[in-house]
């Protein structure tokens, strides 16, 4: 869906109502267009699999609140421990 300019106008008044419901919905959009690449970014830090984590982030940006939880999910799983060559002094 393609962001909306918000309509502050309606039958000629001025309906803030009409222009919130807008810029939600924008906001909305561009929060589940971003699902995926939420979850992916997360899932590279979090589990072993990160496109994994990408293809259930976009499965799940099809009912938003169910998308929202699997990111607060990765959010509070521990890092993993990846391997790296610094030197721990």
């Amino acid at each position: 869906m393609w962001l909306k300019l918000p309509i502050i106008q309606q039958n000629g008044k001025f309906s803030a109502e009409t222009a919130w419901g807008n810029v939600a919905n924008n906001i909305a959009c561009l929060a589940k267009n971003n699902f995926p690449l939420y979850s992916h970014h997360l899932g590279r830090r979090k589990i072993q699999t990160p496109v994994l984590a990408g293809v259930i982030g976009a499965g799940l940006s099809i009912v938003p609140i169910l998308g929202v939880v699997y990111l607060v999910v990765l959010l509070l799983k521990k890092d993993i421990n990846t391997t790296s060559s610094a030197v721990n002094i």
